[in-house]
């Protein structure tokens, strides 16, 4: 399993991407690759299990999920490969790229708006009264 430490409000929607491959290095069809997951900590977000892969044959998914925190922490971003031991030799690989987690658009946008509300509040109080 790999995993990484992310800090996260709480409220705030982040879109959690990345890239999976499964490739059969072998000649001949595999009937259970194996599965990827993501998790983030123990909450399961993403399960992909192919029903089998023919042999050279590379199979893509893209990972898309929304997650939005109940608190303000540090989580685990984890994302684990499985194969069975039905699997015969070396030939399957899995392979994990390009992952990014950022907040959503809108939850940004309210983020930026609630920070100038403060600054203006802030620099409103601190002028003198007439």
């Amino acid at each position: 399993m790999l995993s990484q430490s992310i800090m996260l409000q709480a409220g705030t929607t982040y879109l959690i991407q990345a890239e999976v491959t499964i490739q059969n290095y072998g000649s001949s069809t595999n009937v259970d690759p194996g599965t990827i997951s993501m998790l983030v900590d123990d909450y399961s977000l993403y399960s992909w299990d192919p029903a089998e892969i023919l042999g050279s044959e590379t199979l893509a998914d893209s990972i898309s999920v929304q997650y939005t925190p109940a608190t303000t922490s540090a989580f685990t971003l984890k994302f684990g490969f499985e194969r069975w031991a039905t699997n015969s030799g070396p030939t399957i690989m899995h392979w994990l790229d390009n992952v990014n987690v950022t907040p959503e658009p809108s939850s940004l946008g309210l983020l930026v708006i609630g920070g100038l509300a403060l600054l203006v509040r802030r620099r409103s109080e601190e002028r003198p009264k007439a």
